[in-house]
């Protein structure tokens, strides 16, 4: 495997980390918006739907090696 296929593969599995990332804050802000009606079940569930959590931190360190890759 080359350079560039390797760091198309990095890319391309950053940004599905990042739509991960994008749809577990808006969920979670959902459960957080709920107030009374919040339950550790809700948070649970979310919890468990994107377990590992997607961190900004992995998706930018992968786009940092895929730069280097690069050059």
């Amino acid at each position: 495997m080359d350079n560039l296929t390797l760091a198309i593969e990095i890319l391309t599995r950053c940004e599905t980390e990042k739509k991960r990332l994008e749809e577990y804050e808006k969920e979670y802000a959902d459960v957080e918006k709920a107030g009374e009606g919040f339950t550790w079940k809700k948070w649970n569930e979310v919890y468990n739907k994107y377990n590992p959590i997607p961190k900004k931190t992995q998706i930018n360190s992968g786009i940092k090696y895929a730069r280097k890759l690069l050059v």
